[in-house]
């Protein structure tokens, strides 16, 4: 498992399975409800567009970072609930901030190591990315749940020519 330290490192979290604590608890600090809605947080509901519910929910939470550190977005992995209550991985939708098909999970953390290692490690998801930083592999980064793009690949080539592909042996990850 990850230490204490990764997860702080990290900072991941958990998402309670409550349709609108963290929606309530930011208008306390007066963010509005467009501005939670624009950056992903909460989703408007089909049925009644007065209506707004944390799009997280029972997940932990894998902040996305962009290249200086900055939490531009989330994924979540379910948990403490079936599997059949919604998907198991859920990511922010494309922002003004996030676009899931530049973002590399990790990218932040790990543009040292690729310079110093030579070369970039791609793994899939989150948990195989932080195992990797874990374990001393600091030049690992992750497409988090998203088919590897011309964009990703450009970020990557801008630190180095060689890459690793570190993905599942499974259906998904064969293609």
């Amino acid at each position: 498992g990850l230490t204490d330290k990764m997860i702080s490192d990290w900072r991941i979290g958990f998402a309670p399975n409550d349709w609108r604590q963290l929606h309530d608890y930011l208008l306390t600090k007066k963010v509005s409800e467009a501005d939670m809605e624009l950056v992903g947080l909460v989703k408007r509901s089909e049925k009644s567009d007065a209506t707004v519910y944390d799009r997280f929910r029972a997940r932990v939470i894998f902040p996305l970072f962009d290249p200086s550190s900055r939490v531009i977005g989330y994924s979540g992995r379910i948990f403490g609930v079936p599997d059949s209550e919604g998907p198991k991985y859920l990511n922010s939708p494309d922002t003004p901030l996030f676009n899931k098909s530049e973002t590399l999970y990790g990218y932040h953390k790990a543009k040292e190591g690729i310079r110093q290692w030579k070369y970039a490690i791609l793994v899939e998801g989150q948990m195989d990315l932080l195992m990797c930083h874990q374990n001393g592999f600091t030049n690992a980064v992750a497409t988090s749940g998203t088919s590897l793009t011309p964009q990703h690949l450009d970020k990557l080539k801008k630190i180095s020519d060689n890459l690793m592909l570190v993905y599942d042996a499974d259906k998904a990850g064969l293609k």
